[in-house]
């Protein structure tokens, strides 16, 4: 089929904006001077790349990705998001060639006409996937799912198109090329999910069988606990009879003073007892979900083991959290274990939970006593930055990780002399 140049040069132009169109509903968490420097710098040179050679998607996707990511840390949900975007703009604009070969004329000279209804055509293919992605939470679903594997299946499958691209333009054999290569193309990518399918359900297996066995080794600190205080229990049980028979004495023998002292005695020794169990587990009763549940007893055992006081709240029941349930017993599990570490240096060692929900958001509120040097939590959020000699300090920095895995996340601290506060909110 041949095109005149000028709607040909058209098509080449906004099949390249196309690209941007369907990355920027993606991936809707965009800035503006991110989006002007990939049409103002990038758009341009890919174009004027492509008209000397036969790869300049390349540069499209690199240019996006280091747009986005930086150049300081990986980011593999940008690169999937990228590599995403050219595969479908191929798919687009595959299927509107294969609708073009099998209804249009071939011997005639193209225009205008022509181009603007491959293009118009296109765009209506376009607009009607991002709906669907938007209605399937494909941006959530690859945010969750970004992993190596998935990184390197779409890469493969971008490259072979690619190939196969040039390959067609090489041997200037379209018309027998389009319709092969959207069968190998279609084979290619049934076997891509297939693979990714399968390695998730194995990763998923692999994250339940970790929190099971945190959830078991919970339980067993659970029963090791009311173990000991049930022996502590019957301990106290004897001592306060004793105590009690001393008390009688004294009364019997009307010494007002002596009578006064034991009682004081009796009075201190029971405070003391009870100080030190003055949390038990029956405050997670409305946790319903096992995992944050056995994480939550996992957290109360170690703050038990310390002799922190460690009180959780949670008025409403909570079963559930609007994202992984992976990553939310990882972000909670950070959240309290530098609430413990920060307690346990601190004079009034304490910590607190609280866990809300409405029908908009989930929060966690977490408290701790810490020491009364005011830091900024954008120095605590640095990786390796810590105040505890010998720790890593990566627990803010990588709470701030998974706030930029999902747009759901919002984070904020707050230090006040002695206390330190942080705020998750969850939007479902």
């Amino acid at each position: 089929m041949t095109i005149e140049t000028k709607p040909y040069l058209l098509r080449m132009t906004i099949d390249l904006i196309y690209y941007y169109v369907i990355l920027f509903g993606l991936r809707p968490r965009i800035t503006g001077a991110q989006k002007a420097w990939m049409l103002a710098l990038f758009l341009p040179l890919t174009f004027f790349l492509r008209l000397f050679g036969q790869f300049a998607d390349v540069l499209l996707v690199v240019s996006s990705y280091f747009v986005l990511a930086g150049f300081r840390r990986f980011q593999r949900v940008t690169l999937n998001e990228t590599v995403l975007s050219v595969l479908i703009k191929y798919l687009t604009s595959l299927t509107i060639s294969v609708l073009t070969y099998f209804v249009a004329e071939m011997d005639t000279l193209k225009s205008y006409p022509f181009v603007l209804a491959q293009l118009a055509g296109q765009l209506a293919l376009i607009l009607l996937i991002l709906r669907i992605a938007k209605h399937f939470e494909v941006a959530q679903f690859v945010q969750e799912n970004s992993s190596a594997l998935s990184s390197a299946l779409l890469i493969y499958l971008f490259l072979v198109a690619l190939l196969l691209d040039y390959a067609a333009r090489y041997y200037r054999a379209f018309d027998r090329f389009i319709v092969g290569i959207t069968a190998f193309l279609l084979v290619q990518s049934a076997f891509i999910a297939l693979v990714f399918i399968r390695s998730r359900a194995k990763q998923t297996k692999k994250y339940q069988d970790q929190l099971l066995q945190q959830e078991l080794a919970s339980l067993r600190r659970y029963t090791d606990s009311l173990e000991r205080q049930d022996h502590d229990l019957a301990v106290f049980r004897h001592d306060y009879k004793n105590l009690l028979l001393s008390l009688k004495a004294s009364a019997a023998t009307d010494n007002a003073g002596a009578l006064l002292t034991q009682i004081a005695g009796l009075e201190d020794y029971s405070e003391q007892f009870f100080h030190e169990r003055r949390f038990n587990y029956q405050s997670c009763h409305n946790v319903h979900n096992s995992y944050l549940k056995s994480l939550i007893i996992a957290k109360l055992s170690v703050a038990n083991a310390q002799k922190i006081a460690f009180q959780v709240e949670c008025q409403e029941p909570l079963t559930a959290l609007p994202l992984p349930i992976f990553d939310g017993v990882r972000l909670l599990g950070i959240l309290l274990d530098n609430a413990i570490e920060a307690a346990a240096v601190s004079e009034a060692r304490q910590v607190r939970l609280l866990l809300y929900q409405d029908q908009q958001q989930v929060e966690f509120l977490v408290e701790n006593s810490c020491a009364a040097t005011p830091l900024s939590s954008e120095k605590l959020a640095v990786a390796g930055y810590s105040t505890k000699p010998g720790h890593s300090g990566l627990g803010l920095a990588n709470i701030q990780a998974i706030q930029r895995k999902y747009d759901n996340v919002f984070v904020q601290y707050q230090q006040q002399q002695g206390q330190f506060t942080t705020q998750v909110i969850l939007m479902k």
